[in-house]
């Protein structure tokens, strides 16, 4: 074989091969030594005869877990140290050996894990024999040393098998902890034990053969109790294991990566090697996440299981498959499940092994129960999923305009106050607002759903150009949009964009079959950094002054002036101080005259208001007259005015001026019964 295909071979396979070769090697030194020695005892024991206790040993695997390894136990001293004592040393090494490949096949383990363990068996049962010897040398074959000399035997070959998971365990990548090490530990204290019941069993047939099938007897007892004892303590192991998976899984399916922990759990739970979650959709949409221990697996593997779960859905899809949380499909090495909602299955989860392990039955129950438990935390995840969307939607209902998706004008408030407090020196932010002309018309005459149409149809307008300059449209109700501009230099920056609206929007539009020229009011506030304006309402509040004016007036695009608006707090304040200046008569008439161009005779006059402020001085009647008409005040400060032109009509009249005085009178005033009087 080249080196390039050499290389081709997965990285595990080659460690595991020239691991195999290393420990072949090692027993191969050993084989001289072991070759020349013969039984301990002179009751010598055909090798051939030991060959299916061997195996029978090697096949009653006794299955736990240490963490993240697993371990295997057997009654495999019991045999060992029946050949030590009464079988030569290369009898004992061949039976050994054959008896392990004959349990390995019969297990089913794959040629390469079989290759492995029969070399680490030759190694083992190489040391155990030329330790045994080596100390029965010395101190006899039979009594304490030979004992000691047996548990040292079988406790070396614990350790040297409790290295060989280790090994497999690094060379798989798997996480290294001092497991290995209890493992080891455990294996050795079991192998002591057995040793011990196994010298003392042959001490009993030396003393009285007819009792040898006592031993028998008493192996197949130790079996038992060592299953029912582990199956005891793998239990528990996978109570707490469950509990702590489930706790796992209840605390973080509510947050982001919530699939991927119960995937960890579900490895961690059962010791696998890939775990994967396909969320049921519909066919064409099922989302699939994969979680892997270690490397990934080979694609031929990936594959065939991924085949499996494909089949289970279409069949859960298809209905030809009774639902109900539990196993679905899969063999002695891959469990697979439904995780089930409240309205049928949500996801089918598999969990998979290492090629050469297989799932216990125990493994089966707690996958069984796992399932559960992760079929409740997904429902309730799915539940919470529910009602953030419906918590995220409400919010964007309550930030956003129905018709047009548009920002509202809570949200526009926000973005506004956002952009006023990032505001820096130099720059202005500016809002248009947007009234559209004779909208009415267009619903009383189209109707009330093209009139929506029209509004979602200069919505999307507004929206692109928004897009493309940059800036921040809503749609404060009505006919009303508004537009916020960030990032200004100057005026003429707001007003070129304030045009670039007006003219997006007055762009002809077809709506139900007709041609409409759309024409909309437009009114603008600018503020800079040196600006007392805090809020998106007071900006929007001086557009809307200023947009009335464009309307009113017919003008284009109406920038407000502080002048202009009849809601200021001036203006408030001059209507309370009004009514007390007509009160005490503080109102006076000045007198405008009237001149004959021919004669140069004055012949009439006419009256007009004036208010001088304590406070603001000289307030100019287009200031105070229209504070007057809103307020009421309008008929007393007119009979004001009248009654101070009669005075000094009166008083002109002593003085021989004949003059006619012409008085300013409102609608309302002329309306009003008492002005004759």
């Amino acid at each position: 074989m080249s080196t390039r295909s050499l290389l081709r071979v997965p990285r595990v396979e080659r460690l595991t091969v020239a691991a195999a070769l290393v420990m072949a090697a090692g027993a191969a030194l050993l084989y001289p030594l072991v070759a020349k020695l013969p039984a301990a005892l002179s009751n010598e024991v055909a090798w051939w005869a030991l060959v299916v206790p061997f195996a029978l040993c090697n096949s009653v695997q006794l299955r736990f877990k240490v963490g993240h390894t697993v371990m295997f136990l057997s009654v495999v001293e019991f045999p060992l140290v029946l050949g030590l004592l009464m079988t030569s040393g290369p009898g004992v090494l061949v039976a050994h050996v054959l008896g392990a490949l004959i349990a390995l096949v019969a297990l089913r383990y794959r040629p390469l894990m079989i290759l492995h363990n029969a070399a680490g068996v030759a190694l083992e049962g190489a040391l155990a024999i030329v330790v045994y010897h080596a100390v029965t040398d010395r101190t006899g074959p039979v009594g304490l040393g030979g004992w000691s000399a047996a548990g040292l035997a079988v406790s070396i070959c614990a350790t040297i098998c409790a290295l060989r998971i280790h090994h497999m365990t690094l060379i798989r990548r798997q996480p290294v902890t001092g497991a290995w090490q209890k493992s080891a530990a455990v294996a050795c204290v079991v192998a002591v034990t057995n040793a011990t019941l196994a010298f003392l069993a042959v001490r009993l047939v030396l003393a009285e053969p007819r009792l040898a099938w006592l031993v028998g007897g008493m192996a197949v007892v130790v079996v038992v109790i060592y299953r029912n004892h582990i199956a005891l303590l793998n239990h528990h192991d996978g109570m707490n294991r469950l509990y702590e998976s489930t706790r796992t899984i209840e605390m973080v399916m509510a947050q982001e990566g919530s699939i991927r922990t119960m995937l960890d759990q579900a490895l961690e739970l059962l010791g696998g090697e890939e775990a994967e979650l396909v969320a049921i959709g519909d066919g064409t949409h099922d989302r699939r996440y994969v979680a892997l221990r270690h490397e990934p697996a080979a694609e031929a593997e990936m594959a065939d299981v991924s085949t499996i779960v494909a089949g289970a859905i279409d069949d859960l899809r298809n209905g030809t498959l009774t639902a109900g949380t539990g196993l679905l499909v899969g063999d002695e090495r891959t469990l697979i499940a439904q995780l089930d909602g409240s309205t049928g299955p949500l996801a089918v989860l598999r969990v998979s092994t290492d090629r050469g392990l297989s799932f216990s039955e125990g493994d089966r129950r707690l996958f069984e129960m796992f399932v559960n438990h992760a079929s409740v935390a997904l429902r309730n995840s799915q539940l919470v999923d529910r009602l953030r969307d419906e918590v995220t939607q409400r919010q964007h209902e309550a930030l956003h305009d129905s018709l047009t998706a548009l920002p509202n004008r809570v949200m526009f408030d926000l973005q506004t106050r956002r952009a006023l407090s990032a505001l820096r020196a130099g720059e202005m932010v500016g809002v248009v607002l947007l009234d559209i002309d004779h909208f009415k018309e267009v619903n009383d005459t189209l109707g009330h759903h093209h009139g929506d149409e029209l509004l979602a149809g200069l919505a999307r307008r507004l929206e692109q150009l928004s897009i493309e300059r940059g800036l921040v449209v809503s749609r404060l109700g009505g006919d009303e949009f508004a537009v916020l501009m960030t990032g200004c230099a100057g005026i003429d920056d707001v007003a070129a964009i304030a045009e670039d609206v007006k003219t997006t929007i007055e762009e002809p539009i077809e709506i139900g079959g007709v041609s409409l020229d759309v024409r909309a009011s437009v009114g603008a506030s600018v503020v800079d950094a040196s600006s007392d304006v805090i809020d998106g309402s007071t900006m929007l509040r001086q557009a809307d002054v200023a947009m009335y004016i464009a309307k009113r007036q017919h003008l284009g695009i109406v920038f407000y002036d502080r002048s202009d608006d009849p809601y200021s707090p001036r203006r408030l304040s001059l209507a309370a101080d009004l009514r007390h200046a007509v009160e005490r008569g503080e109102i006076e008439a000045y007198f405008q005259p009237e001149i004959d161009l021919a004669t140069g005779d004055v012949i009439s006059v006419e009256a007009l208001a004036r208010w001088t402020h304590p406070v603001h001085g000289n307030v100019f009647p287009d200031q105070f007259i229209p504070i007057a008409e809103q307020s009421g005040l309008i008929r007393d400060l007119t009979f004001l005015m009248l009654e101070q032109s009669l005075d000094r009509i009166r008083y002109w009249r002593t003085q021989g001026f004949n003059l006619h005085v012409a008085v300013n009178l409102s609608v309302r005033c002329l309306a009003d019964e008492q002005l004759v009087d």
